[in-house]
């Protein structure tokens, strides 16, 4: 006899689907210890925000404790940097002159 309508298995997703609310000028981010990459990123609608934490549950279960981080910034002022070439090469520079024509 077969009984019909009966699960004999099931596909958990190795992630799990935050929602919430936070002011819509916060940047908010999901933190676990039990996440494969700490912190999350959240995409953002008005006051609501949505993240994926991926997690691994190839072993069995987890318990996971997951915490919404949100941050304000009142600053509006802006930061410069500079970012050397990657392989430069130095025995041909020198401050200021470059490739044998030099500034004066």
């Amino acid at each position: 006899m077969k009984l019909l309508n009966q699960y004999t298995s099931r596909t958990v997703p190795g992630f799990v689907n935050v929602l919430g609310t936070a002011t819509n000028t916060a940047t908010v981010s999901l933190w676990s210890q039990d996440n494969l990459a700490l912190y999350t990123p959240t995409t953002r609608k008005g006051d609501y925000f949505r993240g994926e934490m991926l997690f691994n549950n190839n072993t069995g279960a987890l318990w996971l404790t997951i915490t919404n981080v949100a941050v304000l910034s009142n600053d509006t002022g802006a930061a410069s940097a500079l970012l050397w070439r990657r392989n430069e090469d130095w025995r041909q520079r020198r401050w200021g002159c470059e490739a044998g024509r030099c500034r004066s």
